[in-house]
């Protein structure tokens, strides 16, 4: 029965190793993530007027709220300029800041945003996973009502990005808010796979020498 149960124990570990292998080469090829606020995760369009949190999670990012009620998705008919995008909700509606956090440290964070008119100034500021600012960058929106204008923020050599704050409300008189939100998690060292590839084959190893002890009655 104990040679058995070794068998068994012995083929869930190195199950186990493998499954965590697998797992760690499809993050260390990570795929860059847009979300772009008229869907969630699964398809279904989000309401009007929608508070988001932590809908997006799956998808690695959650949205903080920093003020009751924020932030928010506004949607409207098809056709309406500004439909499918989030604002802070703050107590200024658009002009307040939006705070977003990663699950997975990210280098890249793009924000597409929409005015209501030219030369709307926004900013994005990112701090690292110790809450340090790692600066700012900032623009000025130069489409007509209802087209995406990109800004990126790219974290320094040797940083990554934990959380970002944006606000478009930097002119008193109009805002930007967010039509799209894209970011690209850091992918896992290949230091981390290799060391889980040899875990498994000294896993391997000892399964060989566990049988051949089991084949020789424990002899040895």
């Amino acid at each position: 029965m104990r040679p058995l149960r070794a068998k068994v124990l012995f083929a869930i570990v190195i199950t186990a190793a493998l499954c965590a292998i697998f797992n760690l080469g499809n993050i260390g090829q990570a795929n860059a993530v847009t979300i772009d606020f008229t869907t969630f995760p699964d398809g279904s369009p989000i309401p009007n007027e929608t508070i988001i949190s932590n809908q997006f999670e799956s998808l690695g990012v959650r949205f903080q709220p920093l003020f009751p009620n924020s932030p928010r998705v506004l949607t409207g008919p098809e056709g309406i300029a500004l439909t499918g995008i989030l604002i802070s909700g703050g107590p200024t509606g658009f002009f307040d800041d939006i705070g977003m956090e990663f699950i997975v440290p990210t280098t890249v964070v793009t924000t597409e945003i929409i005015g209501s008119g030219v030369g709307i100034q926004a900013k994005l500021e990112a701090f690292n996973v110790g809450g340090t600012s790692l600066g700012s960058v900032f623009h000025t929106y130069s489409g007509v009502t209802g087209e995406l204008s990109p800004f990126t923020f790219l974290a320094p050599q040797g940083e990554t990005i934990a959380r970002v704050v944006f606000n478009g409300g930097l002119n008193p008189n109009a805002a930007a808010s967010i039509g799209t939100l894209t970011f690209q998690p850091v992918p896992i060292p290949a230091t981390v796979i290799l060391f889980g590839t040899g875990l498994a084959v000294l896993l391997g190893r000892g399964w060989q020498q566990m049988r051949q002890r089991l084949s020789t009655g424990g002899r040895g």
